[in-house]
């Protein structure tokens, strides 16, 4: 009888623990995609995250059939934040450009990476987006 009741306040701890911690963390509702809309260079430029994950279906469709160089990706987009090595399909290294895809955790963005790829010689490569 001992052990049902303690296995019992055991069971019951963990759900209010569980709860409370939950509530505190707010909400994981699923990512909600952006409205996509048309890439535009001065916007993208100016804008922050979240007008930038609006533009990037139609900005990587863009940079597939264009091939820019890496001149011209920075004529375009900008100077990126940082570069992160590559090792796929050639490529060496990525501009990475920060784009809000609607994760959140709570209240916050949590903001994906869209990666522009370049070999050595700065030829496109390819884009990536992650997490």
């Amino acid at each position: 009888m001992k052990v049902a009741i303690a296995f019992l306040l055991g069971f019951v701890l963990a759900v209010v623990l569980t709860k409370t911690f939950l509530d505190g963390v707010g909400d994981w509702s699923p990512r909600v995609f952006p409205e996509q809309v048309p890439f535009e260079a001065v916007t993208w430029r100016e804008s922050d995250s979240s007008v930038r994950g609006q533009m990037y279906r139609d900005l990587v469709k863009l940079l597939e059939s264009d091939r820019p160089s890496k001149d011209e990706v920075l004529q375009l987009l900008g100077p990126s934040g940082y570069s992160e090595p590559a090792y796929l399909n050639g490529a060496e290294y990525f501009l990475i450009y920060h784009i809000d895809l609607g994760q959140r955790m709570s209240d916050r963005p949590f903001l994906d990476k869209l990666g522009v790829a370049f070999d050595q010689e700065g030829e496109y490569s390819h884009t990536a987006v992650w997490d």
